[in-house]
């Protein structure tokens, strides 16, 4: 089994959003290419980061908090997996800083598949 360590704060969740606009206005996208949402369920709290426009070679960014704990969890997903993966805080301020080009898309889609390969679970919330 793989064993990531996945925990950060609102802080470094904070740094990641930061990071993924930043992404956003290095490669002239627009305001509204990154979908940015948070939502209540079943004492979770999930926050994420997606492209707005549905482009199957972008990430995604999830950060789950469960009741009123303190940190959270960090994962990617990849669109063309159509998968999840538990992963760390410098893996997501990689894969945020290269949101919309090429090697954020690669590094998402490597560590999806590489954790289904790995473990033959998907991640559900």
């Amino acid at each position: 089994m793989i064993n990531i360590n996945n925990n950060i704060t609102p802080d470094q969740w904070q740094q990641i959003l930061d990071s993924a606009d930043a992404s956003r206005i290095e490669h002239d996208e627009r305001p509204d290419s990154l979908y940015i949402t948070t939502t209540d369920l079943n004492n979770k709290t999930r926050h994420i980061i997606y492209d707005n426009y549905e482009r199957l070679h972008m990430p995604g960014l999830d950060y789950i908090v469960e009741g009123n704990q303190k940190t959270g969890r960090l994962y990617v997903y990849n669109s063309s997996k159509m998968a999840r993966a538990p992963i760390s805080l410098n893996q997501g301020l990689a894969i945020a800083r290269n949101f919309f080009n090429e090697y954020g898309s690669r590094m998402s889609e490597e560590i999806v598949n590489d954790y289904f390969m790995l473990t033959n679970l998907h991640v559900k919330f």
